[in-house]
């Protein structure tokens, strides 16, 4: 599934950060509404952090704009 250039298992590196451990886009949110039309998609990434994995929301853009090729 490819959401606005974005797929699930994209690489990429969060912005403006000093810590460039890659991050790994796990799932796209679709939220709707009751009559069924989609109102927005989220994007939910995954990084390791200390043998964890921190999931977080992160914008479309971010991952276009930073993604390890």
């Amino acid at each position: 599934m490819t959401v606005r250039g974005v797929s699930i298992g994209d690489k990429f590196t969060r912005a403006n950060r000093k810590d460039k451990t890659p991050c790994t886009v796990v799932d796209i949110y679709t939220v709707t509404n009751s009559k069924g039309d989609i109102i927005e998609y989220k994007c939910i990434a995954e990084q390791p952090f200390l043998n964890q994995s921190i999931r977080f929301e992160t914008p479309f853009t971010t991952v276009k704009r930073n993604k390890i090729i």
